[in-house]
């Protein structure tokens, strides 16, 4: 059984799964629902109590944004590469089907391993690195890559670690890919503490959030080099709209509120 931070990376992976079975959903992802089927047996009542529909939703917008952010980063940068920090149970590369560039997954050993038992595709442009991300060692790995050309995703991560820890991967990721692309997430002070007390079931704090997206950057040593915020990605893609009410669309357009609820920061190392 997964415990911990790695047990939410199943609230991801059946997010996905009920998103590919809507008949209108933002994306279809057959091998999510592959794998939620197969991974039943992990699906504890902890994991299965703190899932709502609310978070289905939010895991499923966050996820085509991000897709839409890989889609345009590899029209850039054909043979350009992509790191998925904390990849849990990503099926990206498989959702996507791109097949350019070099796509490397890292994630614990026991999650590779299930990864693994679940039966990924194997593929000559897809690397899974079993190590922990604060196992610096794994950077050498990729040191054939060009950090202009870059793009990094940390996925539901960064939340779960002392903000000591996460200036110190920043740090090291600076140090080897100056140049290259971060997204990563940020909870807002309007939905930290819900957040935090459903997470604390699984053992998985949550140590820090935001009272300000466009500040979050400039705290954390990086250059923000792009607008992922909820409310300017509505007004760029209709399809965020479904299944909301007139009242939640226009409270969700309002780009204070937008920030105060958190969401997804591009930003440059």
């Amino acid at each position: 059984m997964l415990s911990g931070i790695p047990a939410t990376s199943l609230w991801a992976l059946r997010a996905k799964a009920e998103e590919h079975s809507k008949p209108q959903g933002l994306f279809k992802d057959a091998l999510a629902a592959k794998w939620y089927h197969q991974a039943q047996p992990l699906f504890t009542p902890e994991v299965q109590e703190q899932y709502s529909r609310t978070l289905q939703k939010a895991i499923a917008v966050r996820t085509h944004i991000l897709d839409r952010l890989v889609i345009r980063h590899f029209q850039s940068h054909p043979n350009g590469s992509l790191l998925e920090l904390g990849c849990g149970f990503s099926t990206r590369f498989a959702r996507l089907n791109l097949n350019q560039g070099h796509w490397y997954d890292l994630d614990l050993p026991e999650l590779i391993e299930l990864r693994g038992s679940l039966g990924f595709p194997a593929a000559p442009l897809h690397w899974h690195i079993a190590h922990s991300v604060f196992e610096y060692e794994w950077l050498d790995y990729l040191g054939q890559e060009k950090p202009e050309e870059m793009l990094i995703l940390a996925e539901g991560l960064l939340m779960y670690f002392p903000l000591n820890q996460v200036r110190e991967l920043l740090g090291h990721l600076q140090n080897h890919f100056k140049g290259a692309h971060l997204a990563f997430d940020v909870m807002g002070q309007l939905n930290l503490k819900a957040a935090q007390r459903a997470a604390i079931e699984l053992d998985s704090p949550i140590f820090w959030g935001a009272k300000n997206m466009q500040s979050i950057c400039s705290e954390l040593g990086l250059t923000q080099a792009g607008d992922l915020s909820l409310s300017t990605q509505m007004r760029q893609e209709p399809a965020y709209h479904k299944g909301l009410s007139l009242l939640g669309r226009s409270l969700l357009n309002w780009s204070w509120l937008s920030r105060q609820l958190g969401g997804t920061v591009l930003a440059q190392l």
